[in-house]
């Protein structure tokens, strides 16, 4: 069975999809308001994209996955640069982004977490 299949077929808590958020973006207890402001407004869009994955894949593995990896391709807050060529152009550095592999990192390491509830 293919990792995509797995995971479609496992169930995920509401509980589990926080805990995934928080992996991946570890909560600052030291946090100012701004900070603090931003880390929620990126737990609502990704509770609201999981929603819409949800909809379609059901409360799996594979739509928190879903979400996780369209609030980074799409979502994230990006600052573009002189240096890449794409200065003022949010478009072309998400982009960039993506050739480049810059958040590769993060996508896997939801991957990888949400793997591991197949075998709870």
């Amino acid at each position: 069975m293919d990792e995509e299949s797995a995971l479609a077929r496992t169930d995920v808590a509401i509980d589990e999809f926080n805990e995934l958020i928080d992996t991946l973006w570890s909560p600052d207890e030291n946090a100012g308001t701004r900070s603090t402001r931003n880390s929620e407004a990126r737990r609502d869009r990704l509770h609201a994209l999981f929603a819409d994955e949800m909809r379609r894949t059901g409360r799996t593995a594979y739509a928190a996955e879903r979400a996780v990896t369209d609030y980074v391709d799409h979502y994230a807050p990006i600052r573009p640069s002189a240096a890449s060529g794409v200065q003022g152009n949010l478009s072309g550095a998400r982009g960039l982004r993506l050739i480049e592999g810059t958040d590769d990192a993060i996508k896997s390491a939801a991957h990888r977490q949400l793997m591991l509830l197949r075998t709870r």
